[in-house]
């Protein structure tokens, strides 16, 4: 499970996962948000992305007051074939992999 940085509370932030034409099927993503409340960490919630081979879909989640971690967990198409995961920010931050096996990607997110 990679440690990929630090994102911003405040910042808009952009998440994509585009899927490559010559895939064989879909890559699909599940993005979860871990927030602390009372010295307890929680999950808040979990949004889903798929992209069908050749597409790309995008999310642009706003973070709950509170949060913070973010864990993508990618999810390569079966029988082969990979994907490119992107999360950026308003503020400049941008961190692309190349992914070709299932695989978690962590980001803390501070205020």
């Amino acid at each position: 499970m990679p440690y990929r940085g630090t994102l911003s509370i405040s910042q808009a932030t952009t998440i994509n996962l585009t899927n490559g034409a010559g895939n064989p099927g879909a890559a699909g993503a599940t993005i979860l948000f871990v927030v602390s409340s009372s010295g307890k960490k929680n999950l808040d919630r979990f949004e889903t992305l798929t992209a069908a081979a050749g597409t790309g879909a995008q999310l642009q989640p706003a973070f709950t007051a509170g949060t913070v971690r973010m864990v993508v967990e990618v999810v390569v198409p079966n029988g082969g074939g990979g994907c490119v995961l992107q999360v950026t920010q308003a503020n400049g931050a941008n961190m692309q992999d190349q992914v070709t096996a299932d695989t978690s990607f962590v980001y803390d997110v501070v205020s």
